[in-house]
């Protein structure tokens, strides 16, 4: 089977597409990924787009607040990242579970984002953000130092 197909979009203008399949659907998919109509791989252009630009891209997030779009490190719960990061990767002494982590974060008063308890699910989703990483690009408050 060949498909002559016309393509009305000038992001692909003068460039030679190829697709070859036994299927139409497949040759869609193929070509919208080609042309960067795939709408799962737009959405994740978009979310770091927003990611490196600093702007809110989900909703709350432990360790930042939003002002407007933007974000900016709440540098009480970013001193709380940095000792569950020590908890689970300390230089001396027994290494902690997720589990355990948690449970020190509530004995010690801790609340997440919206008040509530630790569990281990949202101490591993808290240190899974690579947005944390950037707070060196911000001025730490004097008593961070």
């Amino acid at each position: 089977m060949k498909i002559d197909l016309v393509i009305d979009d000038p992001s692909v203008e003068g460039k030679d597409i190829y697709v070859e399949s036994d299927s139409i659907a497949a040759c869609v998919k193929e070509l919208n990924l080609l042309i960067g109509k795939d709408k799962p791989a737009l959405m994740k252009a978009f979310m770091a787009s927003k990611k490196e630009n600093m702007e809110v891209f989900t909703g709350a997030i432990y360790g930042w607040n939003r002002i407007g779009n933007k974000i900016f490190p709440n540098w009480e719960e970013q001193r709380n990242i940095l000792l569950m990061k020590r908890c689970l990767n300390p230089t001396s002494g027994p290494l902690l579970s997720y589990h355990e982590v948690a449970k020190r974060m509530n004995s010690l008063g801790f609340k997440g984002k919206k008040g509530g308890k630790w569990a281990s699910s949202t101490v591993k989703r808290t240190l899974r953000y690579t947005i944390h990483d950037r707070i060196h690009e911000f001025n730490k408050p004097d008593w961070w130092k």
